[in-house]
């Protein structure tokens, strides 16, 4: 019953790997337009400052993604006050959550 679990449990990440892999693609072609767009526009632009929320909002999108690709155990949470568990991506993922921080912050950057 074991091998069962862990088989059911390896098709549902490699699903998960494969949904992250075909999200990043498009993901990467907005980011890149959202830096260049960023270098161009004068930064007294009122524009300038959405650009910016689109670029950190893209940013944690492929975090996200990223995460999900290196989960490594399966841990859950408490989701809508107890009533059911989802799974808790940080938790479960080797992802360094130490960058992670560091693109949200606009130290590193996002590119994975």
């Amino acid at each position: 019953m074991a091998a069962v679990a862990a088989q059911k449990l390896q098709g549902v990440l490699e699903m998960a790997g494969a949904v992250c892999h075909e999200l990043n693609q498009p993901l990467h072609v907005v980011s890149g337009y959202s830096e260049m767009l960023l270098d161009e526009i004068d930064a007294g632009n009122p524009l300038a400052d959405t650009l910016r929320i689109i670029k950190t909002e893209i940013d944690r999108i492929g975090i996200l993604t990223h995460r999900i690709m290196h989960i490594t155990a399966y841990k859950t949470k408490s989701y809508l006050g107890g009533r059911n568990t989802i799974v808790d991506i940080e938790q479960s993922s080797a992802h360094d959550l130490k960058r992670c921080r560091n693109v949200l912050k606009g130290k590193e950057s996002g590119r994975w």
